[in-house]
This record gives C-alpha cells, structure tokens and sequence, in this order.
C-alpha cells in the first residue's frame, strides 16, 4: 500500500482538526481527504500546533498526577488525563518511527 505526501498531509490535517476543534490554525474546513492542497508551511503549522497540542497533554496529565497524589481530584478524572497524556506520546513515537523510516527508504534508493 503507498501513500503519497499529500494523502498523508491531508490525513494529519484532518486529525488536528479532530483533537483540537477550538485550533485558531488557518485550515479550510471545506476541504477533504481526497482533494488535499499540499502547503509548506501550512504542514509546518499543522506539525507545530500538533507538538504544542501535544505538550498541552502531557503537561495537564502530570499536573492531574501531582493533584491526584494529594487527593484534590477524583480518580476518573486522573485517570482520563493520564491516558490522554500517554495517548500523546505514543502519536509522537509513532509519527517519528515513520519519518525515520521514510527518511531511510529515500537514503536507500539509488540515484
């Protein structure tokens, strides 16, 4: 199965759209997978919105461990913040396992 760039930009686009609905990233709403406007920079903003979204996460996932730890919130609620923290990072992981290993194949093809 190949994905080509502009599959793969719409398909993050769409999924920053999905996790942080209240974004001020500068996206159209109208556009879909199938028909995706590739754009430098606005891949740039996407990944960069994604890594603060991300740190937001997991800065909120060890506050809500400290005030768990000092019994100021429920447990459901720790709970829930730690899995979303650990739902961050494992994306992070994910996404950098698969530009190294893009990046290896483009090193690998001959010239």
């Amino acid at each position: 199965m190949s994905i080509n760039a502009a599959q793969a930009a719409g398909a993050y686009r769409q999924i920053a759209n999905i996790q942080t609905p209240n974004s001020t990233a500068t996206q159209d709403s109208t556009q879909t997978a199938s028909t995706p406007s590739v754009d430098a920079s606005g891949f740039m903003d996407m990944v960069g919105s994604a890594m603060q979204s991300a740190k937001q996460s997991t800065y909120a996932g060890e506050q809500a461990s400290l005030k768990g730890i000092a019994g100021k919130i429920p447990l459901h609620e720790l709970v829930n913040s730690v899995t979303q923290a650990e739902l961050a990072v494992n994306t992070i992981v994910a996404v950098r396992d698969k530009v190294i290993n893009a990046y290896q194949d483009i090193i690998k093809m001959p010239i």
